[in-house]
C-alpha cells in the first residue's frame, strides 16, 4: 500500500470510528468496551453476565459514496439441528441457505418467532444471519443495520452518520434474548 492509500484510509477510519463508538455507548450499561481495534474498525462489548458482542463495519462502495453497514456479533450455545447450516432473514421469516439440514425447517419455525420479529422492528435491518455450528454446539448471529451506519461522500469527504440509538441497543439485546430463549422451545 502506498503512503497515499495508507493516508487516505486513516483519513477515512477518522470519519468513522466516533461513530462506532458512539454505537457502542448506547450498549453502556450493561455492556462495557473491552477492546478497541481501530484498524479493524471493530469494538468488543462484554455484559456482567458474559455475554459478548462484536460490533464493526462492513462497506460497500457506491459510484460517489461508501456505506459502513454496523454490523454486530454475538454467540448463543446451545441446541441445533444436527448438520450445519445458515438461516437468513428473508421477507421477515428465518430460511435456511443450502444446503437446508435434515430436520431444519422445525428450527427455522421457532426462531422465527414473534419476539424476535419485535426486536427487529426498531431496527433498520440490511441482512440477519445465524450460522449453526454443531460441533461447537454454537449459534452465530451476524446483524448488519443502517442503525448505526455511516455514509462517505468522495468528493467532498464528508461522513453523515446515522445515530445508533439506546432503544435500538435494546432492541438488539432483545433480539439475542429471543433467539435464545426459542432454541429451547423447539421439540425433541
Amino acid at each position: 500500500m502506498s503512503t497515499e492509500d495508507s493516508a487516505r484510509a486513516a483519513a477515512g477510519r477518522n470519519l468513522i470510528w466516533p461513530s462506532l463508538r458512539d454505537a457502542a455507548e448506547a450498549f453502556c450499561p450493561p455492556y462495557e468496551v473491552v477492546e478497541e481495534r481501530p484498524d479493524g474498525l471493530a469494538l468488543e462489548l462484554h455484559a456482567p453476565n458474559g455475554e459478548e458482542l462484536t460490533l464493526r463495519y462492513r462497506s460497500e462502495r457506491g459510484l460517489f459514496l461508501r456505506t459502513y453497514y454496523l454490523v454486530i456479533e454475538a454467540e448463543l450455545g446451545g441446541d441445533g439441528p444436527a448438520e450445519a447450516g445458515t438461516l437468513a432473514l428473508s421477507r421477515r421469516k428465518l430460511r435456511w441457505k443450502r444446503p437446508k439440514p435434515p430436520e431444519g425447517e422445525r428450527w427455522s419455525e421457532a426462531m422465527s418467532s414473534p419476539e424476535m420479529r419485535a426486536a427487529l422492528k426498531p431496527l433498520q435491518v440490511e441482512s440477519l444471519e445465524l450460522a449453526w455450528d454443531p460441533a461447537a454446539r454454537r449459534w452465530k448471529i451476524a446483524l448488519k443495520t443502517l442503525c448505526g451506519s455511516v455514509t462517505v461522500t468522495f468528493f467532498p469527504p464528508l461522513a453523515t452518520p446515522n445515530p445508533f440509538l439506546r432503544k435500538e441497543a435494546e432492541a438488539v439485546d432483545e433480539l439475542v434474548s429471543a433467539l435464545s430463549r426459542a432454541q429451547t422451545r423447539i421439540p425433541a
